[in-house]
């Protein structure tokens, strides 16, 4: 996959967060992923993770690691893929990237909210511009973002995304 180059990144920091779509809770399965992107390109994914304790109990959220190579000075823009919809969904809010940030935990989790399917023609959000006309307009994704596994194809390759995480010795911490 493209995000296999953590090592490449000096420092990272962490976000702990409920996607909401429409005012309801979007984290109802185990397959939704989120996106995190600095100017398009990704720099970290939150698989979705059960909340086993406290008032978001029995939902999904998101602990999510973002890279970079700024102590800060960088807009994080999110995208949330719905698993059940089969749908890539642009976040309304923003973050600016501080390097060593804990943002949010399982017990009071940042809100994260969309109403509106990306407009994003490929939803690859890998850093490539879709409309640029030298590449005909095509990232060489596949069909508007989804691979055939039912992931967003943010990778571009068609072999779904971030798939080498036993590649990696840590990781970072996450705040309960």
């Amino acid at each position: 996959g493209l995000f296999d180059n953590i090592s490449d990144y000096e420092s990272s920091g962490s976000v702990t967060v409920a996607v909401f779509i429409d005012g309801s809770n979007a984290g109802t399965s185990e397959n939704d992923l989120l996106g995190a992107f600095v100017n398009g390109e990704l720099r970290g994914v939150g698989v979705a993770t059960a909340v086993p304790f406290g008032p978001y109990a029995g939902t999904y959220q998101f602990l999510t690691l973002i890279y970079s190579n700024q102590a800060s000075g960088e807009t994080v823009e999110f995208k949330f893929y719905d698993a059940e919809t089969d749908a890539v969904y642009d976040i309304t809010e923003t973050y600016d990237y501080v390097a060593d940030m804990t943002i949010g935990n399982v017990v009071s989790p940042e809100i994260l909210n969309s109403s509106d399917v990306t407009s994003d023609a490929c939803a690859t959000c890998d850093g490539s511009n879709c409309n640029d006309s030298n590449d005909g307009g095509d990232d060489g994704g596949d069909d508007g973002g989804n691979t055939s596994s039912g992931s967003p194809d943010w990778d571009c390759d068609g072999d779904g995304l971030f798939d080498n995480i036993s590649d990696y010795e840590s990781s970072g911490s996450v705040t309960v």
